[in-house]
């Protein structure tokens, strides 16, 4: 297994090193590997990578990169999530041309024996299927699959859709930070346009808090160095917007949908406000998780887990032992009961989706 290992990492270095790599490469390092001699070729389920280890030192050395490239595409355009009703096997076929043209196009050395056709030239996963399940004599022969379902009676859960999206967020992310965003696939631009485009105007909507630490005050614990020590002359000062914590609904009755635009508004504010210190934690019948950003590009190891039910007291318990000076709680407001805000002195901002009714008595209600 050496023999393959060295391969393998071989093939990682020279998929790294490539133009435009930043994307690809973290897809493919987010995968969990195995090497698993009772397949064929190689396969993906979106989140693991297994491979045959004789199949993999039987290929030349840029046919090995292809391979994990074309595994790697399976994951960024969630082929797994995609299938619905479908046929599995034909909808991996279908998936396979599109991604192989696009490698092809990309200067991959493709393995001879992939599905390759000119006709499907433009088209999308969808419409590849349509044409193959309507004429079964432009299915492949022999056809070796590479995609696999985590569970054979659901194509993908909700669970596993949101950690597929969690590794092709971090993706983007990486590669936008490394100046490679162009070598995004426009059609995973789009996809995730509605997770890192936010919607709400944070400048405007923490006007007030901002305007508690704007830079309109001088003061004497910080003279101004320019002067002394002629003249101890107080200088123009502000603190950083202080302690911002976000709190994020993860309860069942929150959707993927909605659970990608609330982070986007939580990357929003931490991007554009750059509070001197951001918790973000998330909740349904309690607090699941809790992460302290200290730097501005720390959400790559978010993971937003829930789907029970909904207790808002819960995360007002939280507000009253922590104190942070203002709280961004983001939900759809279904909760069990009413907020019990008693002793609570944050400045509360609630982002109510989809839920024209709601009202509490404390705090700043945005709907959108």
């Amino acid at each position: 297994m050496k023999k393959a290992d060295h391969a393998l990492d071989k093939a990682k270095v020279q998929l790294i090193v490539g133009n435009g790599a930043v994307f690809l490469s973290t897809i493919l390092f987010s995968l969990k590997f195995k090497w698993d001699e009772t397949i064929p070729t190689a396969c993906t389920n979106g989140l693991e990578l297994r491979v045959n280890p004789d199949f993999f030192l039987s290929l030349p050395e840029k046919q090995r990169i292809f391979v994990l490239a074309h595994e790697a595409f399976h994951v960024v355009f969630m082929h797994m999530a995609r299938v619905g009703k479908r046929d599995f096997q034909l909808w991996n076929m279908a998936a396979d041309y599109v991604i192989n043209l696009m490698l092809k196009d990309a200067g991959y050395e493709l393995w001879p024996p992939c599905c390759i056709s000119e006709d499907y030239r433009g088209m999308i996963s969808e419409q590849v299927y349509d044409i193959l399940d309507k004429d079964p004599s432009k299915q492949p022969v022999d056809f070796e699959p590479d995609m696999e379902q985590i569970d054979e009676s659901e194509p993908a859960t909700a669970e596993t859709i949101r950690e597929i999206e969690n590794i092709i967020v971090r993706a983007t992310i990486q590669a936008t930070e490394q100046g490679e965003a162009g070598s995004i696939p426009n059609s995973v631009n789009r996809f995730l346009s509605r997770l890192l485009n936010p919607k709400l105007p944070w400048h405007r909507i923490l006007s007030r808090v901002l305007n508690g630490y704007a830079k309109d005050d001088y003061s004497y614990r910080k003279p101004n160095r320019r002067h002394l020590p002629e003249l101890y002359l107080p200088t123009l000062y502000s603190e950083s917007v202080g302690d911002i914590c976000c709190c994020v609904d993860v309860s069942g009755s929150v959707g993927d949908q909605e659970l990608l635009e609330f982070v986007s508004e939580v990357r929003a504010i931490n991007n554009q406000l750059k509070p001197s210190k951001m918790t973000i934690t998330a909740f349904d019948h309690k607090i699941t998780c809790e992460y302290n950003i200290k730097e501005h590009n720390n959400f790559n190891n978010i993971d937003f887990k829930g789907g029970g039910g909904t207790n808002i007291n819960a995360v007002m318990d939280w507000v009253r032992e922590r104190k942070p000076a203002v709280m961004v709680i983001f939900t759809d407001g279904c909760f069990w009961e009413a907020p019990d805000m008693t002793g609570v002195k944050a400045k509360l901002f609630w982002i109510i989706k989809d839920n024209p009714g709601f009202m509490v008595n404390k705090g700043k209600v945005i709907h959108y």
